[in-house]
């Protein structure tokens, strides 16, 4: 039997920006709910849908105080989602905010104040795939409180070929800087590491825009090139997180096929073998 690990002072803080994903969102966030670590915030991004993703996530935002919901007003993609969710940057001419809690038995929209704290634990997902087990969150826990590490990537469920994909161990920073690809499916960190990327790092060279998609391939790196491998532990676990790859008409669908992917990833590798060789990169400790 599991044991329950009680809520500590560790919060997670649960990132997802979502394009047209109505009818996986369910089935995502209802295997959020029933976690039994319960130290959480959920950020729901609607990044421009065409369908009733919005108000499914509204929907969801009404029965859990620790559910907040922006909607762009601006197309965004993966990465400058990520980059301004951590950083605070919330502009209310680009998004609108949602967020209700119960009030003398009132339900009653509330000012939208959630804070992105640098020891934060930060865990992006996508909403159209859900959590395997109840028992996810205090996995990343533990970790993190027993190991005193500052970054934990797992091993995940596939549901196009029905097995487990293991994700490369480095075991020193010289191996993270010859590799030619390195992705985890998983990825959860102090959000202090991912603030300590450099702006230019998210942006292509020639137009200065953020990436669009790609969004693994730009934090990983970096991220394990700061914490080092003696603070970054891999999790074994199946059925951590279950991928759902037969995936509904979403902004990366069709790119992720094309030869532009592979261009973007080598821009990403040169640029974070940039930061590395011009110390741009801080060592954490």
């Amino acid at each position: 039997m599991h044991a329950k690990l009680k809520d500590t002072s560790n919060r997670l803080v649960l990132i997802s920006p979502g394009y047209n994903v109505e009818h996986e969102l369910d089935k995502c966030l209802h295997s959020i709910i029933i976690q039994g670590y319960t130290n959480w915030i959920l950020i729901l991004i609607n990044d421009m849908s065409t369908d009733n993703t919005l108000e499914v996530m509204k929907e969801w935002a009404k029965t859990d105080e620790r559910i907040y919901v922006v909607n762009n007003k601006v197309k965004k993609y993966q990465v400058r989602n990520w980059f301004d969710t951590i950083h605070n940057y919330c502009k209310p001419s680009d998004q609108e905010f949602f967020h209700y809690a119960e009030i003398d038995d009132k339900l009653v929209e509330q000012p939208f104040q959630y804070q992105v704290e640098p020891n934060d634990i930060i865990v992006f997902f996508d909403p159209d795939d859900w959590w395997g087990i109840p028992y996810a969150f205090e996995l990343i826990i533990k970790e993190y409180l027993y190991r005193e590490i500052l970054c934990l990537t797992a091993r995940n469920y596939c549901m196009n070929d029905m097995y487990n994909h293991d994700a490369a161990i480095y075991t020193s920073r010289q191996q993270l800087l010859s590799t030619s690809d390195h992705q985890f499916s998983l990825c959860t960190y102090r959000a202090a590491l991912f603030k300590w990327i450099p702006l230019d790092h998210f942006l292509y060279p020639d137009t200065k825009k953020f990436y669009e998609v790609c969004g693994d391939y730009c934090i990983t790196a970096p991220l394990l090139y700061m914490c080092g491998p003696e603070y970054h532990h891999h999790l074994f676990v199946d059925n951590f997180i279950v991928y759902n790859n037969i995936r509904p008409e979403c902004d990366d669908s069709t790119f992720e096929k094309s030869q532009h992917q592979t261009e973007v990833r080598k821009l990403m590798f040169n640029s974070f073998k940039h930061l590395v060789e011009d110390n741009a990169l801080p060592i954490y400790r």
